[in-house]
């Protein structure tokens, strides 16, 4: 995404104005912490909650379950979108 700031002077400084362009970036859901089992799952960024299918997208892998474990796919959307994750988790 594309941002633009204008400031304005005032003051002294009144007339006077600047304009800058920069580009924001998606943030990486890599960096999210995952905690609790696939029917309690709870993903945060910077102890904020993230939401399932507004700010990631979760794909269980079945035939990698193995005891009671699953690995899960991760992937980000939204001002995550662009990355994704894989991780180990607890079935129950």
């Amino acid at each position: 995404h594309k941002a633009k700031v204008i400031i304005t002077g005032k003051g002294n400084y009144a007339g006077i104005t600047a304009t800058a362009t920069f580009t924001i970036l998606p943030q990486k859901i890599s960096k999210a912490s995952v905690k609790g089992t696939m029917k309690n799952l709870s993903v945060t960024y910077n102890k904020r909650p993230l939401k399932e299918g507004v700010h990631y997208k979760l794909v269980p892998d079945a035939a990698g379950a193995k005891k009671n474990k699953i690995k899960i796919t991760i992937t980000g959307l939204g001002d995550f979108a662009g990355s994704s994750v894989t991780k180990t988790i607890k079935i129950q």
